[in-house]
């Protein structure tokens, strides 16, 4: 997918930067004489809701997973191109569940990657492709930032007894990524996604991203509330493959620590929580079998401008 259209940039600068990550919940399977089969019910009713409910949200940046299907990809794309005229995302015909992950954005992107996961053998990789979508945004005021967009491999879905060959898997996706961040260089990434690991659940793997040098950004702005982003007592999880597994918050920002001195989370929130989705002659869902998480940044540069500024019109 293209980086997008060329209109101009907004020119003021922005007073937040407000980042999203977003699960949609768009997996199914399709299979040859047999009608698609989703994960998460009522597929074409969410994908629908989608770019409004997007939107709304307000958020400069979003980033998406499991928006697998390059028909999905494009209908989004349009749907949303006033708002977010910039677009990412890398197909792969080569296999059945591409790598899922797309980047929304209202100012330029520009450059973008994809970079596989380490590990996956060649009949794995013709399922589902794991990786890493790297894109640069150019932001007035704030300057080009880095954002790695992630959806790491989740523990035994259709097989416990795998569980632990998912967990070594992850705990390398998780070790590859951090290098690929080059955390310890002049100019490390934002990490943003989901990766199936919380400070309860799969805590090591949690623990292992916020010992490399990465603050958990929705924490760090002194958000309140559990922040679950994955609730087993929304509706389209109630029967799904994970029905015996704890709610979790699942679903990250990570900002590294050396771009604080630039960037201070401020706020943060769990977002398309509410099931306002109408699928006919029952109750609404939600959005997706995940929530939202948005997390808003203040420019520390931008700040300190405003500061001077709002200082020198006071009369001495």
């Amino acid at each position: 997918m293209s980086l997008g259209n060329s209109p101009a940039p907004h020119s003021a600068a922005p007073a937040a930067l407000r980042i999203l990550t977003f699960n949609l919940g768009l997996l199914g399977f399709r299979l040859p004489g047999v009608c698609f089969v989703p994960m998460a019910d009522h597929v074409r009713r969410r994908l629908e809701a989608a770019p409004r409910q997007l939107i709304d949200a307000g958020a400069d940046i979003v980033a998406l997973q499991e928006v697998y299907d390059r028909r999905h990809r494009r209908y989004l794309a349009d749907a949303v191109k006033n708002a977010y005229p910039y677009t990412y995302g890398v197909g792969d015909r080569w296999s059945m569940f591409s790598n899922g992950l797309m980047v929304l954005s209202r100012h330029p992107i520009v450059s973008g990657r994809y970079a596989p996961a380490p590990g996956f053998r060649p009949h794995e990789r013709a399922i589902s492709r794991k990786g890493y979508l790297c894109v640069e945004v150019a932001l007035p005021g704030i300057g080009r930032l880095r954002l790695i967009n992630v959806h790491l491999t989740v523990s035994g879905m259709f097989f416990p007894s795998v569980e632990r060959i998912d967990d070594d898997r992850r705990r390398d996706e998780i070790a590859h990524l951090v290098h690929l961040a080059g955390v310890g260089g002049s100019d490390p990434a934002i990490l943003v996604g989901d990766f199936n690991c919380s400070p309860d659940v799969h805590g090591d793997h949690y623990r292992h991203i916020t010992t490399a040098g990465y603050v958990d950004s929705f924490v760090a702005a002194g958000a309140t509330g559990d922040g679950f982003t994955w609730d087993v007592e929304n509706s389209l999880n109630r029967n799904g493959p994970y029905k015996n597994s704890p709610s979790q918050r699942i679903d990250h920002i990570f900002i590294p620590k050396a771009l604080l001195a630039r960037l201070s989370p401020v706020g943060g929130v769990v977002t398309f929580d509410a099931p306002t989705v109408s699928i006919g002659g029952a109750d609404p869902v939600t959005l997706s079998d995940h929530y939202g998480m948005m997390v808003s940044f203040v420019s520390i540069e931008t700040a300190l401008i405003e500061g001077r500024a709002r200082a020198e019109e006071v009369p001495a």
